[in-house]
């Protein structure tokens, strides 16, 4: 579709209203939108980038929505199975400390992935499991 099309934008995930005339634009004072593919815009949230993602297709809008809201759950899933390997009674103090931390990241994660706050969700899903996996490679 070209992007003089008629329909207008529907966002997935709001974080500026402003509608953008070229490929860069200025949404607020504190943020610059760019139009960029999924990918990108995946790749850049990541990263830690705060990104919106918008379309003019709702079909493909939710089918982005629903590849995202996997990826993040199986992100937690991935990390809920590295502590499974994890045995706390084997673990020093300190590393008891990471495994709350662990636990804790994957508690918000899933209540980032009920609130619709995909990306928190996965942030905080990718931090549970590199954490977990230190955990389990770690020497006790």
């Amino acid at each position: 579709m070209s992007p003089r099309a008629s329909s207008k934008p529907t966002a997935l995930f709001t974080l500026a209203s402003s509608a953008a005339t070229s490929s860069w634009s200025t949404c607020s004072p504190f943020a610059l939108c760019a139009f960029v593919g999924l990918s990108t815009a995946t790749a850049l949230g990541e990263l830690g980038a705060k990104v919106a993602i918008c379309g003019r297709k709702k079909d493909k809008l939710e089918a982005a929505e629903q590849k995202l809201r996997a990826e993040a759950q199986q992100r937690i899933d991935g990390a809920e199975e590295r502590l499974r390997q994890v045995d706390p009674a084997k673990l020093a103090s300190g590393q008891q400390d990471s495994l709350q931390t662990v636990q804790s990241f994957v508690d918000k994660a899933r209540e980032a992935l009920q609130t619709q706050d995909v990306q928190r969700a996965f942030t905080l899903a990718d931090k549970a499991y590199l954490l977990a996996d230190e955990l389990v490679r770690r020497p006790r």
